[in-house]
């Protein structure tokens, strides 16, 4: 019998934005993702991948409009760092109704 070799366990992070105004979020997280990417471009090299941004499956729950991104890496030390920089720096706008939710290894990316 033959054995696959060893598998590769991702970690992931889903960061989600949630906003009444979709120009407002469209613009956040694009600006965002862009943020992150240089982000992990200076400090994390290959070990982290960006995937997104783009709409929630479910675009639009109660009139708030949902944007994610995902990130995945096989070093969680890594996720951790990344994620962490990311929240305690990039800059939210206070005048718009924004939320930024962050997910460990979410069970869905709904």
């Amino acid at each position: 019998m033959v054995h696959p070799g060893p598998t590769i366990a991702f970690r992931q992070i889903n960061l989600t934005d949630v906003c009444d105004r979709e120009a407002i979020l469209r613009f956040h997280r694009q600006h965002g993702g862009e943020w992150l990417r240089e982000l992990i471009a200076t400090r994390a090299g290959d070990e982290v991948k960006v995937v997104g941004p783009a709409p929630c499956p479910i675009e639009r729950i109660k009139s708030r409009w949902r944007w994610h991104v995902l990130l995945k890496s096989e070093h969680p030390g890594e996720l951790t760092r990344v994620s962490r920089y990311f929240m305690e720096r990039f800059d939210v706008p206070t005048t718009a109704q924004l939320r930024v939710t962050l997910d460990r290894d979410p069970v869905a990316l709904l």
